[in-house]
């Protein structure tokens, strides 16, 4: 026995639509896009807590280590630049805890990223 196939149900979905129409430039529909950026930033909002605290705690232990290994020379450049990047990094994670923020999230945290990895370079 075979079951009758269920496309008829789905006739006017707008992910069979999607589907249909292919991912050009990995892109959804607008409504689509909305809706998958959503639900990504709702999944993956533990994991982005998580990745902030374990930053914040490495900036501080590379922090102290530099504060304490680094010439005097350098020490107080160093360590004053460390300690700028600590409230972008306490911002980020304030900003998981507020849902008016949570479409915003990827880019804050890449733009987090960015200035860590650019003081690290400086």
């Amino acid at each position: 026995m075979s079951l009758p196939s269920l496309e008829w149900v789905n006739q006017d979905s707008a992910y069979l639509r999607q589907l249909r129409a292919g991912f050009a430039w990995l892109r959804f529909t607008p409504q689509l896009e909305l809706e998958f950026c959503s639900y990504h930033a709702v999944a993956n909002l533990y994991r982005m807590r998580g990745a902030v605290m374990v930053s914040c705690v490495m900036w501080l232990l590379f922090s102290l280590l530099d504060y304490v290994s680094m010439p005097a020379v350098f020490r107080q450049q160093s360590f004053a630049l460390r300690l700028l990047i600590m409230p972008l990094l306490l911002g980020t994670w304030w900003a998981t805890f507020r849902p008016q923020w949570l479409e915003r999230l990827q880019l804050l945290a890449g733009i987090c990223a960015l200035a860590a990895g650019l003081s690290i370079a400086g």
